[in-house]
């Protein structure tokens, strides 16, 4: 059932896919967020809703984190760089 917390995580999830997130590594989400993708409320409550600078916006923003080997898939080795 599409609840609440759905709805909720919906926004965030879309914006984690404008930055290029490695959806790969995370099977469940992926998948979960495919089903949310196919949603009609997705569509038109969101992407519809969405002015075309904020998808601008967090391109720009992946590829400036990209460029200086901060990209969000590096996160994990930051993380272990961070541990060491």
């Amino acid at each position: 059932a599409f609840t609440l917390a759905d709805v909720t995580w919906m926004p965030n999830v879309h914006r984690m896919a404008l930055m290029d997130w490695p959806f790969d590594n995370y099977p469940s989400l992926m998948k979960w967020f495919e089903r949310v993708q196919a949603r009609r409320s997705y569509q038109s409550g969101l992407v519809a809703f969405e002015p075309a600078a904020v998808k601008t916006a967090f391109k720009n923003y992946s590829d400036r984190r990209a460029s200086a080997g901060s990209h969000v898939s590096a996160f994990g080795v930051l993380a272990e760089r961070a541990a060491a």
